[in-house]
């Protein structure tokens, strides 16, 4: 009988990325401030007005969409010193969250699925401004679990959560809820 070896190959790129970040070192006084760019320009202008005002920078999560519609206005982020993540292409829901509170995939959502809006973000952003993207990237609508991280890893991207208790919920349409 013939003994049988194997091999499970790991790179230590994907292992190190496929996390979420969810808060930086308690240790540090310091806050990160994120915007989410989906399809629509959300008075993007006056924050941008506001954070240059204040002198302040960040790290905004563009759609591929937003920066195809938006290009002027991206150029305008670089230019003011902030930080572009992606949001993916054209931000999907990728898990069944809103149904049920699971993060179990929805139908449809395979690696090739989540990578593609990836690297399709990633090559609208060249497109526009001759730089690839910052290795980051924020889950739509906050969907994610640990096979999307994988495959988000895989092709360099490291997940940028929020603090939940922190968010302003502009995104909501109905105020009464």
């Amino acid at each position: 009988q013939q003994e049988q070896i194997r091999i499970d190959y790991r790179s230590q790129t994907v292992e190190l990325l496929r996390r979420s970040l969810e808060r930086g070192d308690p240790g540090k006084k310091n806050i990160a401030l994120t915007f989410d760019g989906g399809s629509d320009d959300n008075h993007s202008r006056e924050i941008l007005a506001i954070l240059k005002e204040h002198d302040l920078k960040c790290t905004l999560f563009l759609t591929g969409k937003f920066m195809e519609k938006y290009p002027a206005l991206l150029k305008e982020m670089i230019i003011q010193g902030h930080e572009i993540g992606n949001h993916t292409y054209n931000h999907p829901h990728l898990t069944t969250y809103t149904e049920d509170h699971r993060q179990q995939l929805r139908s449809g959502i395979t690696r090739e699925y989540v990578q593609k809006q990836l690297l399709k973000t990633d090559s609208v952003f060249f497109a526009i401004t001759g730089s690839k993207l910052r290795p980051y990237w924020r889950a739509p609508f906050g969907e994610y679990n640990e096979q999307i991280l994988t495959w988000a890893a895989e092709v360099g991207y490291l997940h940028i959560h929020w603090t939940g208790s922190l968010d302003t919920h502009d995104w909501v349409t109905d105020e009464s809820s």
